[in-house]
């Protein structure tokens, strides 16, 4: 596949890789700072999505997609993935607000979002402070995922993340979703699968066809504990429950993976314990 540039503003950089004889692409919305997306998305790794052909959307800048192009933007999607039978938009945390916030705007025919925000402008929901710092500088052009989904999300989350909970529960009470929940895989979810080595198997097979929640906890259950992000998750949690036995087990489970990682989760299972 050869990359090549098909739109670029102030804004938003639009690329695309076609594969031929692909029937289906992949629309990867990403803010520019997003490793984790690199690691799925980069041309070098088409492991990933092998077998799609894929357009990427990439923020110049932390912007949530309210940018006055924004229909340009969508009408330069829509030409880059006429003809395919599936259209998949994709992305995770900012990245997935765009895929759902635009998946009926670019004719999408599925969308998948990873521990996605679903609205930027309601106060009762977790914003980061420096997100909403961000947020800020511009004025909010669109903040309507419920209303704009056509198609029902499948929506990829830690259940127990309480930044990204609140997100999947307001906009599950508004519409139907998917959910496919992966517990102690943090807000970074797509770091927590490549630690463990599942990154291309868990992703690929999330693209090849909608699967079950079942079906990915065959991949994911296995392997899970060689992430340091899921030990330092699952030890943080059992800490805040007060299981501090259990959470030091996962802090020596944690030294043998990234002993950095090992020595912060312990000072956090120290600080609860003196303050219980």
């Amino acid at each position: 596949m050869t990359r090549r540039t098909i739109y670029d503003s102030e804004d938003i950089r639009i690329t695309q890789d076609v594969l031929e004889g692909a029937s289906s692409v992949i629309v990867f919305f990403s803010s520019f700072k997003e490793a984790d997306w690199q690691a799925v998305a980069g041309r070098e790794d088409t492991i990933r999505f092998r077998g799609h052909s894929g357009v990427f959307v990439t923020a110049k800048s932390n912007h949530w997609w309210q940018v006055p192009d924004l229909a340009q933007m969508c009408a330069c999607i829509r030409a880059a993935t006429r003809g395919y039978s599936q259209r998949i938009a994709y992305g995770s945390s900012k990245g997935a607000f765009g895929a759902l916030l635009l998946s009926s705007d670019i004719d999408a025919t599925r969308v998948i979002a990873v521990a996605p925000q679903t609205a930027i402008s309601d106060p009762a929901l977790p914003i980061l402070p420096v997100w909403r710092e961000a947020i800020a500088q511009r004025p909010i052009l669109r903040d309507n995922v419920a209303e704009s989904l056509k198609l029902v999300p499948e929506l990829m989350y830690d259940p127990h993340k309480d930044t990204d909970k609140p997100h999947i529960d307001a906009l599950k009470a508004r519409v139907e979703v998917t959910e496919l929940r992966f517990p102690f895989g943090g807000h970074k979810l797509l770091r927590t699968f490549k630690e463990a080595g599942i990154l291309g198997n868990v992703m690929g097979r999330v693209f090849d066809a909608p699967a079950s929640e079942a079906e990915l906890h065959a991949i994911f259950d296995p392997a899970k504990r060689r992430s340091a992000s899921y030990l330092h998750n699952h030890g943080s949690r059992l800490a805040e429950a007060g299981d501090f036995e259990r959470a030091r087990s996962e802090a020596r489970a944690l030294e043998t993976v990234d002993p950095v990682r090992a020595d912060n989760l312990k000072a956090i299972i120290d600080d609860l314990q003196a303050a219980d």
